[in-house]
């Protein structure tokens, strides 16, 4: 299962016109049992008028004011930043079920800034495996001119049919499989994490970030493909600003 953090600098630069391109290499536990994972995670920004481009979504702002924007949005790969999952990462004995795929989401974006510090993002995707929401809160606090500090906190929503195409286990599949004993079917799931991100800047366009967080679910660990509730994950990225 994979939580990537959405670094702070990308809620920040909903409110900016810079244009961002990077990389970041991030380290998570897993949910699922699996082995944890080190990998390397392409960052990408670029604003054209009205129309958007974040990492693997693309979007369309359709109202905006001042602290405050509406957007379409599309994700071809729903499901990669959480669990969806490939049966040959899960170790022996789990290894004899469907794969659990990514999916194409499309819905609605809100980018809101409530004050000079606090800044947010929300969202609710819809699929044919499901939908599932989210809304986080940055706050930013400048340092030093070169240095920036953003705490978080971050809510999901999942609803049965996501849950249950990416963590049910048929009856076929327990009796597939010698470590899974029993059938499971998804339920409604929340989340809620922590996160923080320190920016440094290096030049005026170039920045690296720190970052860390964890997250915890309610009702996964019920599915024996779950090996726990929580994940803890952290990395560091560097990104270019043009």
């Amino acid at each position: 299962m994979k939580k990537i953090c959405i670094l702070g600098f990308f809620i920040i630069s909903s409110f900016s016109f810079a244009n961002t391109i990077g990389i970041a290499g991030v380290y998570r536990e897993p949910l699922h049992h699996a082995k944890s994972t080190l990998s390397a995670l392409p960052i990408v920004q670029i604003e054209y008028k009205d129309f958007y481009f974040k990492n693997y979504k693309a979007g369309f702002y359709f109202y905006q004011e001042p602290g405050f924007k509406v957007s379409i949005l599309v994700n071809p790969l729903g499901g990669y930043t959480d669990f969806a999952i490939q049966k040959s990462k899960l170790k022996k004995g789990y290894q004899n079920i469907s794969n659990r795929n990514t999916q194409f989401m499309a819905g609605l974006a809100l980018d809101f800034q409530l004050d000079k510090r606090t800044i947010g993002h929300g969202e609710y995707m819809l699929g044919h495996y499901g939908s599932m929401g989210e809304i986080k809160i940055n706050q930013v606090y400048r340092l030093h001119d070169r240095i920036t500090f953003l705490p978080g906190i971050s809510f999901h929503y999942y609803d049965a049919k996501y849950m249950h195409h990416y963590i049910g286990i048929s009856k076929e599949e327990v009796t597939k499989n010698e470590k899974i004993k029993k059938s499971y079917h998804g339920k409604d799931t929340i989340s809620g994490g922590v996160n923080a991100t320190v920016e440094f800047a290096l030049t005026e366009q170039v920045s690296c970030n720190i970052f860390a967080g964890v997250e915890a679910y309610n009702h996964i660990k019920e599915s024996a493909l779950v090996k726990k509730s929580h994940q803890v994950y952290g990395g560091i990225g560097f990104r270019v600003s043009f």
